[in-house]
């Protein structure tokens, strides 16, 4: 049984639903044994990594356990069909995706926040075009840059490096180009959807401000951008 078909098998056991009962704050590692035991072939996936110190699949199941408890509390049929939707859009198989989009988190606590989109998708909150836009956004911020996201509700700049992280993820745009200043930034609609249905935060979903402002130029804006 290769890894992919074991990913493939476990978005949608009926067992699932057993790991919604464990305590949120449990720790991982806890999470971890649990969901195994519930896996198809979860008894030869522990003896595996017991005897082998397989270090890159250990860390793969630590992670994909923590996925498969935040979406536990979906039905088999929800799971069913929202794992459906992604193999046709995605045009591959649903194991081989859904193991590569685990497996690119690079901090375990960005799972919860995978999970949260996945469930913001199966509820119909997001499309699924930007289920995958926003993992991949995710995907390319550091987990401590997470927290400073909010910040570019309004425009904003930080000195610390982090806003250039930010807009290279897609997060972010640029909103003030300033001559004397540094230029600020805020929120892409993909940034305000990340927040709201990923990580929970109470920010508006409707960019109010549009275009990019010049400051402190006397440069015509079609003469900036050359």
């Amino acid at each position: 049984m290769i890894l992919k078909e074991i990913v493939r098998d476990s978005l949608t056991t009926p067992d699932l639903n057993k790991i919604s009962q464990i305590q949120k704050n449990s720790l991982v590692e806890d999470l971890f044994r649990v969901v195994l035991n519930i896996l198809p072939y979860g008894g030869a996936i522990e003896k595996s990594l017991d005897s082998m110190r397989d270090y890159q699949l250990y860390n793969f199941f630590r992670k994909f356990a923590k996925y498969l408890y935040g979406i536990s509390t979906f039905s088999v049929e929800e799971r069913e069909s929202f794992f459906a939707e992604v193999e046709t859009v995605a045009k591959d198989d649903r194991g081989s995706i859904l193991l590569e989009m685990v497996d690119s988190m690079d901090n375990i606590n960005k799972l919860d926040i995978f999970a949260n989109l996945t469930k913001a998708r199966i509820s119909g909150d997001i499309s699924i075009e930007d289920f995958f836009r926003i993992h991949s956004t995710l995907v390319r911020i550091p987990f401590p840059d997470l927290a400073e996201l909010k910040k570019y509700d309004k425009d904003y700049y930080a000195t610390d490096g982090s806003t250039e992280i930010l807009f290279v993820s897609g997060a972010i745009r640029m909103r003030v180009i300033d001559d004397l200043n540094d230029n600020r930034y805020v929120l892409t609609p993909i940034g305000r959807k990340l927040l709201v249905f990923g990580m929970s935060e109470t920010v508006s979903l409707k960019d109010n401000v549009k275009g990019t402002d010049l400051k402190n130029s006397k440069i015509p804006y079609f003469e900036v951008i050359k």
